[in-house]
Formats: structure tokens, C-alpha cells, sequence
């Protein structure tokens, strides 16, 4: 049979489609969608229902609701189907490829970072090389003098205080000045404790790109993200390998933010290996054993200090300690979470016990800080003026519930017991 790599599970083609529309709402969204319209009410529902279908297939094929077959359709109509959806991938692909052929240029100076996030966990690193205390004190004046940046997240406050009119990139280089000239009174947009956000994690992780003096954190990123990319493939079944290599190629704005945007890439690396961890092992063998499997230990102790990381991360959690529970029983969920949890305690533990309110407080910065509204969920419909802005806890509230849905359809019982490929006659 011709092209007998167009042949693959319909799971993977499911995938190429909701990769597909992801990034059809991240170019929407990177196209149209700045303030002050945020790309109008179209732009808008555009988005929102692209991710959500998006979401939508992904939670299908996950839970196996989606046909295991193709359809009986003429094969004329089925290469020619698989031929667009092949084309479209293999374009997508080209486009990840330019992006990761810029990330030597990315890697040259921190003038490329694209957030606030990364100034603040490089100097960080730097103050524990110096045997500092990020917690304590405010080190946004030096961070930004240090970097010789007005980059900031400013914050929804008088004069500001209109979700839907954040200020313009001249103010906000106007306000940084102000406090630059004088730290001790910062305007009310300006504060200075969002250089220390994230769990300790956040800066540890750093601690070896400062101490080799490599000019910016995505160096580590970027070995991050191929040595994932070369497990995916390197795991997949050969017949699906040159698939899974595209897909891996498929979220150009994801592979875009690894070298120079955010530090995110240690989340989706460190879940997916706590992940393969606990999977690897057979369920049956799993729940046979008197003892955890050394894999599971340091699946634990990956997902520990994954969440020391990032709190997006602890939204993750749950998920895999069902994954533990429906393979081994709870003996061994509760025997991971009591691992998970020394693993981010011990990663965080200088700093818990030097500063507790300090670190507490910095856990809950990005939940409790006036931030700007800003995404391409339900909140774009508001910010593109297809619906009214809503409170900020009707949509905190909505997120809770959907992701309540979410684990409640992960805990019933999965039909999807395995992928297997059926070579094409």
C-alpha cells in the first residue's frame, strides 16, 4: 500500500486534529487578539470555541469516547482526508522548525525573555549563589536594574483599575522609571514581591545555568524540551514514530516559549515523566507487589519537585495520583503523595523554615495579586466585548467546577485499555 505512514491509529489522528485547532486559536489570538479591542467579538468566539473543541477531543481520547476505527469510507476519500490532515501537519511542523532554528538568537541575552517570570527566577538564582534570601526584601528595583529592563506585571490598581484598559507599554516604562528613581514609594501599579511567586523550585532550577554563566535560563529549557521530544519518539511504536515526531512539532507557540517566554517546559516535562513512570510499570504487577516499584519512587519524587516548580502543576496532581490508585490501590497513592510531598518540602525547606510567611504568602501571589485579566478561555469573550466582563469569582469559580468535571470523568473507568497498530494489508 502507498503512503503506508498516512495508515495510523485514529486516536493520533484525533490528536492531529486538536492540535490543529489549538493552534488555530493561538493564531487568532496572536494575530487579532491585543488590547485595547483584544481582537473583537468574533476573534474572540473564534477562540474560545476553537479551545474548546480543542479540550473537548482531548478529554475524548484520553477517556476513549471517540471511534478506535476509522470509518468504512471509499479509500479515495480516506487518502485524500489523511493527505490534508498530513499537510496541514507537515506545514505546521516547518513552522516549529523556523521557530527552533531562531532559538540560538533567543539564548543570546536576556533582552529576549518575553516575561517578567524569567528576569525574576535568573536573579534569584543569583541571590542564592550569593547566599541571599529571594524571599525576604524587595529585589524588583535591582532585578530590574540588573537586566537593564522595564519589563513588569503590572497590576490592576487605581489610576488603572479598568480590567478592560490595562496601561500601555509607554506608561508602564513611564511608572518603572518612577520607581526606579524611587524604590521606597512604588506607584500602586508595581509590586515588588511578583519576583518571588513560585515555589523555590522556580530558582533552583536556575541555580545551574548562573552558576556556569550561560547568558539565560532557556539554555537548560532547550535540552529540556529535545530530550522530551526524543522520548516521546524514541516510546512510540516504530510504525507511529515519524507521527509522533510531528505532533511533537505541532504546538509552535509552546516550542516558541521553551528558549525565551517562560519556564513551563519543566511542567509539561516533569508531569509527562511522572507520568511514563507510573505507566511503564504493568498495572498487574503493580497491584501484585507488596512494595512500590522503584519506578513509582521516583515518579513521586519527579512530581514532588515538578510542583516545587510551578503551581500549575498541582492542578496535575490529582490526575496522576488517580493514575497510582486505579493501577496499585490506595496503599500506593498514599505511599506517592507522602513522597511527592518530601520531595517539595525538601526542595523548599530552607527558605520554609528562614522566611514561613514569606514563602507561604508567595504560593498564593498569582491567585490573590489584582492581576489583569488575560487568556483566550471564557474571559475573551469579555475582553473582546462579545459578552460583559464578568467579576473575577465567577470565573475562578467556573475554572474550579470545570476542572472538578474534569477529574470526576478521569476517575470513572477508562475504555481506552491500550493502542495497538494494526498493520495496514
Amino acid at each position: 500500500m502507498k503512503h503506508r505512514w498516512l495508515t495510523v491509529s485514529p486516536p493520533l489522528i484525533w490528536v492531529a486534529i486538536a492540535m490543529g485547532v489549538m493552534n488555530l486559536a493561538s493564531l487568532l489570538g496572536n494575530t487579532f487578539g491585543a488590547q485595547p479591542h483584544f481582537g473583537g467579538p468574533l476573534v474572540a468566539w473564534g477562540m474560545v470555541l476553537a479551545y474548546g473543541v480543542f479540550f473537548a477531543l482531548g478529554l475524548a481520547v484520553v477517556r476513549g469516547a471517540l471511534p478506535l476505527r476509522l470509518p468504512p469510507w471509499p479509500p479515495l476519500v480516506m487518502r485524500i482526508l489523511l493527505a490534508l490532515i498530513a499537510g496541514w501537519a507537515l506545514v505546521t511542523a516547518v513552522q516549529a522548525l523556523l521557530v527552533i532554528s531562531a532559538m540560538p538568537r533567543d539564548l543570546a541575552s536576556p533582552a529576549r525573555y518575553g516575561s517578567d517570570e524569567l528576569f525574576y527566577a535568573q536573579y534569584n538564582a543569583r541571590l542564592v549563589l550569593l547566599g541571599q534570601n529571594p524571599y525576604v526584601g524587595d529585589h524588583l528595583a535591582p532585578t530590574l536594574r540588573f537586566f537593564h529592563t522595564t519589563r513588569i506585571t503590572p497590576i490592576r490598581r487605581p489610576p488603572y483599575a479598568d480590567p478592560l484598559h490595562p496601561p500601555t507599554d509607554a506608561a508602564v516604562r513611564s511608572i518603572v522609571a518612577a520607581y526606579l528613581a524611587d524604590p521606597t514609594a512604588p506607584h500602586p501599579q508595581i509590586a515588588p514581591e511578583t519576583t518571588h511567586s513560585y515555589p523555590a523550585g522556580s530558582f533552583l532550577i536556575a541555580v545551574p545555568t548562573v552558576w556556569l554563566g550561560l547568558p539565560t535560563l532557556g539554555w537548560l529549557q532547550v535540552l529540556a524540551f529535545f530530550a522530551g521530544l526524543v522520548g516521546l519518539v524514541a516510546l512510540a511504536p516504530p510504525p507511529w514514530r515519524v507521527v509522533v515526531a510531528v505532533l511533537c512539532l505541532l504546538d509552535v507557540d509552546g516550542i516558541r516559549s521553551v528558549a525565551s517566554s517562560d519556564f513551563a517546559i519543566w511542567t509539561a516535562v516533569g508531569v509527562g515523566l511522572a507520568w511514563w513512570l507510573v505507566m511503564a510499570q504493568p498495572a498487574s504487577a503493580a497491584a501484585e507487589s507488596t512494595a512500590m516499584p522503584r519506578r513509582w519512587w521516583w515518579a513521586a519524587i519527579v512530581m514532588g519537585l515538578t510542583c516545587s516548580i510551578q503551581q500549575t502543576a498541582w492542578f496535575f496532581l490529582p490526575f496522576w495520583l488517580v493514575l497510582v490508585w486505579q493501577r496499585a490501590g490506595w496503599r500506593a497513592a498514599r505511599q506517592v503523595v507522602l513522597a511527592a510531598g518530601a520531595a517539595f518540602l525538601a526542595s523548599n525547606l530552607p527558605w520554609l523554615l528562614a522566611s514561613p510567611g514569606a514563602w507561604l504568602q508567595s504560593l498564593v501571589l498569582p491567585m490573590t495579586l489584582p492581576l489583569f485579566p488575560t487568556g483566550g478561555g471564557l474571559v475573551a469573550l469579555g475582553l473582546g466585548g462579545a459578552v460583559p466582563l464578568w467579576p473575577t469569582i465567577v470565573y475562578a469559580l467556573l475554572e474550579v467546577i470545570v476542572w472538578l468535571l474534569a477529574l470526576a470523568w478521569y476517575v470513572l473507568p477508562n475504555k481506552l485499555k491500550s493502542l495497538t497498530y494494526n498493520e495496514p494489508r
